[in-house]
């Protein structure tokens, strides 16, 4: 007995650290094949557009950063809490901390989704092994049911190492599912739980709407249920009191960035106006067979829990009328979400939501499945018992199968060789990650060191630059600064005169995709038949077609009217030589053929670095580290 008692208080310790050691694999194989820390930071998964914000977080500001002419200016709209837990650890322990928080995410991904299920009132062997699966990575973006081999396996995604989203809410949403359980099942006792609902929910709010949105749903139709069945009404209201002060408070620095925010921000993240009589619907887009079919499996698994003799049944039928009401929900986010509001961005991530919600459902009703197999053997046959050692043999299993996977992934991963950004035209060149592993370990020279300001058309060495380099950009982008539209206009269109650009290869940079998303406007010009900033007149003959040959909130469709080229072709005409009175200490070119025949003056500036892809010019005005001024 001891030794039982032995073997499972050591698994108990070690299967949190099997996530930990799943993700920390990628950064100890990234480091294996020769890469620096801030190289594998940029390429784990993505999204490196985050970084801008991350590094206002590790200089502890939630100022302008980018822009080093406004530095610590105003107040950045970003998701704090999904960066908040890495921002500090960068900011204690550098770029060792991305990996360290990772890590403790994995693992706090573990304990959450364990909560999840036994909420639920799966088993712990049960729990313990979906906790795996989902804490792995098993089912992290996009999903194994789209992976080459799998597809027979229903869209399943939940959780995933993309940072921050999913990887960090997920979390929060399995913290919210996890709370919303535990009350419902509670009776509305433990105020703390509530308190603690009220947290995870404001979380994630500020950082991903779209789930919120069917949360937020499903408690406002679950109150009225909540004070109906409640003896004590004050105990009810009270609770349900604790759970919205807290959720406001949790929402403060959200409330501030909405109020202190310039109006071209939420423009420019993509935010456009609905006729609340005209809320929006994306029917067409959802995948109805196998959505009624998971949502389905609630009741019908309900019904055979009605008829085995299982512990915590009322539990069990809880969760599942509780997860598949969010599944319904969650196909109405959108409408009643454009209703509410008035307004949408984005709205294709509700999609994502909807296979979110149905693999919730899925994993739950396995989880009852299993649970349910078991106790049907051990009654039909007493003899065999239920022995701790097989489903420790299978927990064992299962997190050993786990590590193998995700060191397969990092190593794919690892050996590809493009850019993160490859489905961008201009960012599709060969061997990409080698020559801007070579173009970071230049810049980390001391001859660097007293520049601050960069300009590139490469988002991913800005992105890079904005957390490892000098901090700061000329042309920032566009959704990680809180400049106004014009100033980020007459910034770009200054670097283009500065590289010596004509017109005509001005008008060519404005309409290529990345310069237009990344240097201009971000999600501003939308174009797709739900939405478009200009009517579809206004557009090019073959933008017009593939406007009306593609669905409704096609993501990220984005082009430039004729009438914004031309525009911004004469503002180009009547912007001056130079510079003017604004720091550009560094300019890097490449890596395709975006600005291919561009360079800045020699006079200004001497070519210090230049391989396959990339040139680097510093600036004459740029004095290295301990030389003579």
């Amino acid at each position: 007995m001891s030794n039982s008692w032995n073997f499972g208080r050591i698994g108990r310790f070690c299967l949190p650290v099997v996530p930990g050691v799943t993700i920390a694999l990628y950064w100890i194989l990234s480091l294996a094949a020769g890469e620096s820390l801030s190289v594998a930071a940029t390429y784990r998964y993505g999204d490196y557009n985050y970084f801008p914000p991350l590094a206002g977080l590790m200089h502890l500001t939630m100022g302008e950063l980018l822009v080093l002419e406004h530095l610590g200016e105003g107040l950045r709209s970003f998701p704090i809490p999904s960066l908040l837990f890495h921002g500090l650890s960068l900011s204690v322990f550098g770029p060792i901390g991305f990996a360290l928080a990772d890590i403790a995410v994995a693992m706090a991904t573990y304990f959450a989704s364990r909560r999840l299920f036994r909420a639920c009132g799966l088993t712990v062997s049960t729990s313990v092994v979906l906790a795996l699966v989902v804490s792995c990575g098993l089912l992290g973006w996009p999903g194994i049911g789209r992976q080459p081999g799998f597809d027979w396996i229903p869209a399943m995604h939940l959780w995933g190492l993309r940072f921050p989203r999913p990887f960090l809410t997920d979390l929060f949403l399995i913290l919210c599912l996890g709370s919303w359980l535990r009350v419902l099942s509670g009776r509305l006792q433990g105020w703390g739980e509530w308190a603690l609902f009220g947290l995870y929910f404001g979380m994630l709010l500020q950082s991903r709407f779209y789930s919120a949105a069917t949360v937020g749903m499903a408690v406002g139709l679950a109150a009225p249920m909540l004070l109906v069945r409640s003896s004590k009404w004050g105990t009810a209201l009270r609770s349900l009191g604790i759970f919205a002060a807290t959720t406001g408070l949790t929402c403060l620095p959200f409330i501030a960035q909405r109020v202190f925010e310039i109006p071209d921000v939420p423009r420019r993240f993509g935010v456009f106006p609905v006729d609340r009589t005209h809320p929006l619907f994306l029917w067409g887009l959802y995948d109805h067979p196998l959505t009624a079919l998971a949502i389905a499996a609630a009741p019908a698994v309900a019904l055979f829990i009605n008829r085995l003799p299982m512990p915590a049944r009322e539990k069990r039928l809880t969760a599942l009328v509780a997860l598949g009401a969010m599944g319904l929900l969650s196909l109405v986010a959108l409408p009643m979400s454009t209703i509410l509001l008035g307004q949408s961005v984005q709205p294709y991530h509700f999609i994502d939501e909807v296979v979110t919600f149905k693999t919730v459902l899925i994993l739950v009703a396995l989880g009852q499945g299993i649970d349910l197999g078991v106790a049907w053997i051990a009654q039909r046959h007493p003899q065999l018992g239920a022995k701790p050692i097989r489903s420790r043999l299978l927990v064992a299993a299962v997190a050993v199968a786990c590590v193998w996977f995700g060191s397969d992934r990092h190593w794919k991963h690892i050996e590809d060789d493009a850019h993160e950004r490859r489905d961008f035209a201009a960012y599709r060149v060969p061997a990409y990650r080698q020559a801007f592993s070579a173009l970071t370990e230049e810049l980390e020279r001391d001859e660097y060191d007293e520049a601050r300001v960069l300009g590139t058309l490469d988002i991913q060495v800005l992105d890079w630059w904005s957390l490892f380099g000098g901090l700061h950009a000329f042309a920032p982008e566009p959704c990680s600064t809180i400049i106004p539209d014009d100033e980020i206009e007459d910034r770009l269109l200054r670097l283009f005169r500065e590289l010596g650009a004509s017109r005509l290869q001005v008008a060519h940079l404005l309409n290529d995709r990345s310069v237009l998303v990344f240097f201009l406007g971000c999600s501003k010009y939308q174009a797709s038949r739900g939405y478009s900033f200009a009517p579809i007149s206004q557009y090019p003959g073959q933008v017009q077609e593939y406007i009306r040959a593609s669905p409704p909130f096609k993501r990220w469709m984005i082009a430039l009217p004729v009438f914004e080229t031309m525009r911004l072709v004469r503002r180009y005409d009547r912007t001056p030589e130079g510079r003017g009175d604004l720091q550009l200490d560094l300019i890097v070119l490449g890596p395709g053929h975006l600005d291919e025949g561009l360079a800045p003056p020699g006079g200004k500036y001497r070519l210090t670095y230049e391989n396959p892809l990339f040139r680097v010019y510093l600036s004459t005005d740029a004095v290295p580290k301990g030389a003579a001024p």
